[in-house]
């Protein structure tokens, strides 16, 4: 069977979302996709790679109040494992702001992102 994307999502900051600090930036990212996403992934383990290490705090975090702390309870419904990956190693998120411009452009018709997805539809709860 050939694998192929199932859906695509992106979203703008709106503008109390636009002050926030580069920590709470990339926190709400993770939740907001992982709740997008939540009827396909809900019932996996979920890997979350990021090149940006003090989200990991996220996962750690002891207050019980305010935006963070309301995540971090999102966060501990779903199986996750937050993963630090280098910028460097990071090549597909980070390919335009690490190019060096005395290089040629390699060609890229396809990029493809694999996640084992249980046959389920986004509707079905988890049995």
């Amino acid at each position: 069977m050939e694998e192929h994307p199932i859906e695509y999502a992106s979203r703008l900051l709106n503008s109390a979302e636009k002050n926030y600090s580069t920590t709470e930036r990339e926190a709400l990212a993770v939740v907001w996709a992982l709740n997008k996403f939540r009827g396909y992934i809900e019932g996996s383990k979920i890997t979350v790679a990021s090149d940006y290490q003090p989200l990991k705090w996220l996962m750690k975090l002891k207050s019980s109040s305010g935006r963070s702390a309301h995540w971090a309870l999102q966060l501990q419904t779903f199986d996750l494992n937050l993963e630090y990956i280098s910028g460097k190693s990071n090549v597909v998120a980070d390919m335009l702001s690490r190019l060096d411009y005395d290089q040629e452009i390699p060609s890229c018709e396809e990029n493809t992102v694999s996640i084992d997805i249980p046959a389920r539809s986004p509707m079905e709860k988890n049995s």
